[in-house]
């Protein structure tokens, strides 16, 4: 099943809702962040792989993620990595190209 939320909130009740395979998540969101929906959804589900996407990837932002709960990150405009990203956390791989 595939869904789409309107910000960081719903993101984390609509992963309640339907506890997706993966859940990508863009940084930037209104009302909450993509990191701090990450922090909730991994507390909800450790076992869950987060792919964080972003317009610009940095290491600290990568690092920053990763402490967050979440196992990849990619540049959200390069649509090949992030069904590459997507395929690795589902292979139960992580995915951090920074």
């Amino acid at each position: 099943m595939c869904d789409e939320a309107r910000d960081g909130q719903d993101a984390v009740d609509r992963f309640q809702e339907i506890q997706p395979d993966v859940v990508v998540l863009d940084f930037q969101m209104p009302y909450m962040n993509g990191l701090d929906a990450a922090r909730m959804i991994s507390k909800l589900s450790p076992k869950t792989p987060i792919l964080m996407i972003t317009l610009y990837l940095t290491k600290q932002l990568s690092e920053e993620a990763e402490r967050a709960g979440v196992r990849g990150t990619c540049i959200k405009t390069d649509l090949n990595r992030v069904v590459d990203a997507v395929g690795a956390l589902l292979r139960d791989e992580t995915y951090f190209p920074c």
